[in-house]
């Protein structure tokens, strides 16, 4: 039975609740470990990085072995909110002339020319010399047994593993590791990984032998970093791409290294709202909060339909924004006026409170503070896309008695480019982010990062540590944070119940993954909600789709949050998907 709260909203699970630390993940058994790492002594930030590497080995259809990992946290030890950039860059053999070379339009999503130089250990790698206190070898010990040992086979994974069959089968060794007794692993069947176990081993044995030569803690950690991309898994990475007519060579991996940048914030009430920059799709919650200060929501009604309404259309224009100017802030020049409160005042007044857009809104001029720029770009046309996006990505969220936040999105899995043979690694898909129009702000380059769906955020509360929430779910992602944050920050939910609640995405705007489908005015609705605002909506200009309840296109949000009055730290897990909270 639901359980019912004071102010009579029900949730399928309680808020979770703790004192010294909670973890809020993807998976059980990851927020288990996270929570492990607590108990030992260790802090959000370890506990974050050994959780996300177990998401790695439950979630490899999610969120592989080394995809991408953006990061933003709170340490209570400085003061500060630091953002690192958990992203590869594209190889130097990587341009738009190759890809018109082979007759490509766009980068194909189920290729070898799909991958990005992975990122996640290089991430993992920073957070723990910067703000962790264990080594690797303790961090990694839980990823390691659950790849070795193996987990039961979970609903979600075998849901996507069943989609995407003919994808996996496309390669002979993808299938050894997908389909381990012939076929698709039936629940609970017990799932392992060896091969990733032995690439984990090979860097705990780094980081030991730099243990034993005398080094330093952050000298080993940078040990174990040198292993994995200038050693032996380099190697093989490389030699990968060289037989499969790839484009990442061993100077690619020798050369990367991700790097600690400013984040973004919006100032909200009494909340400071931290994101990433533009490297990610993150900034689109400082355009939306920054157009919503200017409204009273409460009064609207909880997702009544003027409420569904207004966020919708703060959402398409915020989106419009992000189709002209989101790219690599070290590539192009990102207008600072797109998060300033005076370009949210001139945008604002295109909304309507009787008319929804019905395309893509026109894009504005935040240099000159404009609603609408005179430069607009050639008028879009409707891409369908006949075969929808692999689900990928997860989210893992950590807060600990000290007042440290941990928030970091994990992601590319992905079934349709070869794995590293032997070595138990899938390299993802994060390459389709980019665009091959020369004229887009995320337009493929050599080195260049594209701008990619995960967004990790965190959120203070007047000056204190108060929140972290991140979601999987491509261009849905920030749209469904949006609205579990404002669940709490205006409607006074729990954690549990803002993360609970029914939810609504638009498709008014091209898609960041390729083919970059465009479905003018669509509005897709959980149908518990649908079917009480849809025939409202549709009135005032919106395509209705009614999407089925507890959908996993709506997102599975994790949250983390401090309760000032209590002392205690409160988490919340999306049933929509595996994702569980747990702490002590």
């Amino acid at each position: 039975m639901p359980i019912s709260f004071p102010n009579n909203a029900k949730t399928m699970r309680p808020c979770f609740m703790a004192r010294q630390g909670v973890v809020s993940s993807g998976h059980g058994l990851a927020s288990l470990a996270g929570s492990e790492i607590l108990r030992k002594g260790g802090n959000a930030f370890d506990a974050g990085v050994a959780a996300a590497m177990c998401l790695s080995i439950l979630m490899p259809d999610y969120a592989g072995f080394v995809g991408v990992a953006p990061f933003i946290g709170y340490s209570a030890k400085y003061d500060a909110v630091y953002a690192y950039s958990g992203v590869g860059v594209a190889p130097a053999k990587a341009n738009i002339e190759f890809f018109a070379s082979q007759g490509l339009k766009k980068i194909p999503r189920f290729s070898i020319y799909s991958q990005l130089i992975p990122a996640s250990v290089d991430t993992w790698i920073a957070i723990l010399q910067r703000l962790g206190t264990m080594s690797f070898t303790e961090i990694s010990a839980a990823a390691r047994q659950l790849a070795w040992d193996g987990f039961p086979a979970h609903g979600q994974m075998i849901k996507i593993i069943s989609q995407n069959e003919e994808n996996i089968r496309k390669y002979p060794y993808n299938s050894s590791i997908f389909f381990q007794t012939g076929g698709i692993p039936s629940l609970g069947e017990l799932f392992a990984q060896k091969d990733a176990a032995k690439s984990i081993d090979i860097m705990i044995e780094a980081e030991k032998k730099a243990r034993q030569a005398g080094k330093s803690r952050e000298q080993a950690l940078e040990a174990v970093r040198d292993e994995f991309y200038q050693g032996e898994i380099a190697e093989a990475i490389a030699k990968l791409h060289q037989d499969k007519g790839g484009l990442i060579t061993y100077e690619d991996l020798a050369s990367f290294h991700g790097k600690w940048e400013e984040p973004l914030v919006a100032k909200y009430k009494e909340y400071a709202f931290y994101t990433t920059s533009t490297w990610t799709q993150g900034p689109l919650l400082i355009q939306f909060l920054n157009l919503l200060e200017g409204f009273d929501l409460n009064p609207l009604g909880h997702n009544s339909a003027d409420y569904v309404h207004l966020i919708s259309s703060v959402i398409d224009l915020g989106m419009a924004d992000r189709e002209r100017f989101y790219g690599d802030p070290d590539f192009v020049e990102v207008p600072y006026g797109l998060w300033t409160k005076e370009y949210a005042a001139a945008r604002r007044d295109l909304l309507s409170p009787g008319k929804a857009f019905q395309e893509l809104p026109p894009h504005g001029d935040p240099v000159q503070m404009l609603a609408v720029a005179e430069d607009q770009r050639i008028p879009l046309v409707l891409v369908e896309d006949k075969k929808p996006s692999l689900a990928d990505t997860t989210y893992v969220c950590a807060a600990d008695a000290q007042g440290n936040i941990f928030s970091l999105t994990p992601s590319d899995g992905g079934f349709g480019s070869p794995m590293v043979p032997d070595y138990g690694i899938i390299l993802g898909r994060r390459m389709t982010q980019f665009r091959l129009d020369p004229g887009h702000a995320a337009c493929l380059a050599p080195g260049k990062r594209p701008t990619i769906t995960p967004a990790p955020a965190l959120v203070l509360k007047n000056g204190k540590p108060f929140m972290a929430l991140g979601t999987p779910g491509a261009d849905q992602q920030t749209q469904t944070m949006l609205q579990v944050f404002l669940n709490v920050a205006e409607f006074g939910m729990n954690v549990q119940q803002a993360v609970e609640s029914p939810r609504f995405g638009s498709y008014n705007f091209p898609g960041w993954f390729s083919p970059h489908p465009y479905y003018p005015g669509r509005l897709c609705i959980e149908s518990r909600l649908g079917k009480r605002v849809g025939p409202y909506l549709k009135k005032l200009g919106r395509e209705i789709i009614n999407w089925e309840d507890w959908t996993m296109l709506a997102g599975a949000v994790c949250v983390v949050m401090f309760d000032r009055q209590t002392g205690t730290i409160h988490a919340g897990a999306d049933p929509r998907r595996e994702s569980y909270a747990i702490g002590w």
